[in-house]
């Protein structure tokens, strides 16, 4: 039988990813509208590849949305979408320290620190 502590942490952990989901889909579609209204018509050039330039960059990308730039809108969101999941397992690994289950504690943590190692190995 799950007790009231379990509960509400099912029920954090429920919003922090209802809530992280929602945020970068409500961002993406703001800078995607945003980008779409302020095309021109203008058929952009395949034949030649561009760089990224400041989307790999974490302060280009604060500087681009700052300046409501569309394209950065999107980053920022794709970058919370990506930030949702390891979001969840910080407060569960919180949760279960809270609830002194240590086994469960212990593996979030192993879990957090492997997924951001991943996260900041892929140069995100």
């Amino acid at each position: 039988m799950k007790s009231t502590a379990d509960d509400r942490l099912d029920r954090l952990v429920g919003i922090v990813l209802r809530s992280g989901v929602t945020l970068a889909a409500a961002i993406v579609l703001i800078g995607g509208v945003a980008w779409l209204a302020s095309r021109n018509k203008v058929v952009p050039d395949r034949h030649r590849f561009h760089p990224a330039g400041h989307f790999s960059e974490l302060g280009g990308i604060v500087h681009g949305v700052i300046a409501l730039e569309p394209l950065y809108l999107i980053q920022l969101g794709l970058l919370l979408l990506i930030a949702t999941p390891i979001v969840r397992v910080l407060v569960c690994a919180i949760g279960f320290a809270g609830e002194r289950d240590w086994a469960y504690a212990f593996i979030s943590t192993v879990v957090l620190v492997l997924l951001l190692f991943s996260v900041i190995g892929s140069g995100v």
